[in-house]
């Protein structure tokens, strides 16, 4: 059985957010911090496609339709991943609105993290402000991954490949945290 997805930082079976959370706040690059946000909300996407215990494509479906009593019976029973069954269903039926309800999942997916990450920041200000660049950054993306979703249900969006600076980043973040750190560094003085 595939591991349920939470929506808490402190859970379990968050570590990719758990990760991201530590990346805003050692201060990571903006654009970084977008890619890598991408990435998690891609693979939390591709789980919920991809579970057959998950009705995803039945609960876009009755999102778009605007059936919120079918939508509610259908996300009752789900055990799997749960607490976003529980998210879709609380924010994807606004009554006189025409945003995309795969839009205001993936917005309320991004603002639940967002609001944990900002509470373990030491300084609310500058990571308000981080996490508002990296909201700028994302609008696009979100917008054309629920387009994405809205057209082709049952289609899980392909991950985003890293980009060269990502990788760059990932590596001097494992090289100053290995214990050759040291050592290298001072090889590399020496040169």
């Amino acid at each position: 059985m595939a591991e349920n997805e939470s929506l808490d930082l402190s859970g379990r079976h968050s570590k990719r957010w758990r990760d991201l959370n530590d990346d805003f706040q050692r201060g990571l690059r903006t654009e970084l911090l977008a890619t890598r946000t991408t990435r998690n909300l891609v693979a939390v996407l591709r789980k919920l496609v991809k579970d057959p215990g998950f009705p995803f494509t039945e609960m876009i479906q009755l999102a778009l339709l605007g059936d919120r009593e079918a939508l509610d019976r259908i996300v009752r029973p789900v055990r799997a991943h749960h607490d976003y069954a529980r998210q879709f269903r609380v924010v994807a039926i606004v009554p006189n609105s025409e945003a995309n309800p795969v839009l205001r999942f993936l917005e309320s997916i991004f603002e639940t993290f967002m609001d944990q990450i900002r509470l373990e920041s030491p300084s609310l200000h500058e990571m308000d402000a981080r996490i508002g660049q990296v909201r700028t950054r994302l609008a696009p993306t979100l917008a054309a991954l629920a387009q994405q979703l809205t057209d082709d249900p049952t289609k899980a969006p392909p991950m985003p490949s890293r980009s060269s600076a990502e990788r760059a980043s990932a590596q001097h973040d494992l090289l100053s945290r290995s214990l050759l750190a040291a050592p290298v560094a001072q090889v590399g003085g020496l040169l």
